[in-house]
């Protein structure tokens, strides 16, 4: 369903989280937004946006919203926190760019970064929008009768026969994994890209604790090669 374009505020009668002084962009830009502070509605049937300085403000439902999460990039910029929903609409009054317009699929989307005043309530804002989305399913979801379940679990099966990443318990081969330092040059150049993007992204903490613990097998070793002969 589209978004509903308000000139009022609508009756919301007891929302799970309202967020007052909250201002809202859109990519792409988009006349239905309004450009002042709002206060944004996290109601169980809508989200509902409305700046009572511009009188102007718009409603969602929720099948609509298909992301949402709470961004806090950078890090040590806490005004740059916000809430980030994808849309599968894009708003009334969208204005195009070259990027946007490549064809229709492409167009049908947008996005929105929600920032309120008070960044403590960001994730109350995401804990409430998952709960209001759960309630609120997409009727559009293809359902399935049992017989079609049974024919997608064939098929499923048939595609893993074929699967030669997929090994039957009786065939797995141990051999094939990498399961020590030393097999490292083992490992296909695809399998470097993925642990040299394992290793940029995961992050161990360097704890007291853990230093003392480190390399204990080493520690061992050499405190026993120390130790005198017994005759």
């Amino acid at each position: 369903m589209p978004a509903i374009l308000l000139k009022q505020l609508p009756d919301i009668s007891g929302p799970r989280l309202s967020a007052p002084n909250t201002m809202i962009r859109c990519d792409p830009s988009t006349t239905s937004v309004p450009s002042k502070k709002g206060t944004l509605y996290i109601d169980d049937h809508q989200l509902v946006f409305f700046s009572e300085q511009s009188s102007s403000g718009f409603a969602l439902d929720y099948p609509s919203i298909v992301i949402h999460a709470v961004s806090r990039e950078p890090a040590e910029s806490s005004d740059s926190h916000h809430l980030y929903c994808q849309l599968a609409i894009q708003l009334p009054g969208s204005q195009k760019t070259d990027d946007s317009a490549q064809d229709d699929a492409d167009e049908a989307f947008s996005e929105l970064r929600i920032y309120p005043d008070d960044k403590t309530i960001l994730d109350e804002m995401f804990a409430a929008m998952s709960e209001c989305a759960a309630l609120n399913p997409d009727d559009d979801d293809e359902v399935y009768s049992d017989d079609e379940d049974q024919v997608g679990h064939d098929e499923d099966r048939d595609d893993e026969d074929d699967d030669p990443a997929i090994q039957p318990i009786g065939e797995f081969d141990p051999s094939n994994f990498i399961t020590s330092i030393d097999q490292l040059d083992k490992l296909t150049p695809e399998g470097r890209a993925v642990l040299k993007h394992l290793e940029s992204v995961i992050v161990l903490p360097q704890t007291q604790e853990s230093g003392r613990f480190a390399d204990a097998e080493e520690a061992e070793a050499e405190a026993e090669a120390q130790e005198p002969t017994k005759n």
